[in-house]
């Protein structure tokens, strides 16, 4: 969802000073009523926003018959192998 961004002049508001990576929260009668962020924190915000919005716009990955055939494999359950030679074989 974009945010709807509203611009005030600041001679119309106090804001505090805001470092990078800080949020403060204003607060009136135990429950939040804005966020003050930095310019940086907030870009950095929009652009997961959209590059979330992008992601979900992808179409699915279709997977080949290798793929297929290898999740099914990992799925079938067998005999575990406790063999310590078999397992550093397997890993190294």
């Amino acid at each position: 969802m974009a945010l709807e961004l509203r611009r005030l002049p600041g001679d119309k508001v106090r804001v505090p000073d805001q470092r990078p990576g800080v949020v403060t929260v204003v607060s009136r009668y135990s429950s939040e009523r804005a966020m003050v962020m930095h310019p940086s924190d907030f870009h950095r915000l929009e652009a997961l926003d959209a590059l979330l919005q992008d992601a979900a716009a992808t179409d699915p990955i279709a997977f080949g018959d290798a793929a297929i055939a290898a999740h099914r494999a990992e799925e079938t359950p067998g005999a575990p192998i406790t063999d310590p030679a078999k397992l550093a074989a397997l890993f190294g």
